[in-house]
C-alpha cells in the first residue's frame, strides 16, 4: 500500500492599520510633493523673465544716455544753466538731439587760473 501523504498549507494574512492607505490611493502628501516641481518651475520662469525685461530695460537707457552724451550744449559759450533761458541763440533746440548738429555751437573759453 502507497504512503498516504498530507499536504498543509497555510496562509498568513498581514494585519495593516485602518489609518495607512493603500498602495494605490494617492494621498494628500503625495499632491503636495507633486507641486514642487511645478512651483519651482514656474518661478524659474518668472525670474527668467524679469531679467530679459532687466536686460532690455538697461539696453535702453544705455543707448539713450549715449545718444544724449553727445549733445554739445553744456559745453557751449552760449548756454547757462538757466531753466527760463538755457540758450540765448537756439532756446528751441537746446538740450535736444538736434541740437548735436547745432550751427551756432561755440565752445567755452578755458578759465585759466
Amino acid at each position: 500500500m502507497a504512503p498516504h501523504t498530507e499536504t498543509i498549507t497555510t496562509t498568513t494574512t498581514r494585519e495593516i492599520p485602518p489609518n495607512v492607505p493603500s498602495s494605490r490611493e494617492v494621498t494628500t502628501i503625495q499632491v503636495g510633493l507633486a507641486t514642487i516641481p511645478v512651483a519651482f518651475i514656474i518661478a524659474l520662469a518668472f525670474i527668467f523673465f524679469q531679467q530679459v525685461k532687466y536686460r532690455k530695460n538697461l539696453y535702453h537707457q544705455l543707448v539713450t544716455s549715449k545718444r544724449y552724451s553727445s549733445i554739445p550744449c553744456t559745453k557751449c559759450l552760449f548756454f547757462d544753466n538757466n531753466h527760463h533761458l538755457p540758450c540765448a541763440v537756439q532756446p528751441a533746440l537746446v538740450m535736444s538731439l538736434q541740437a548735436v548738429d547745432c550751427s551756432d555751437y561755440s565752445p567755452k573759453p578755458l578759465k585759466v587760473d
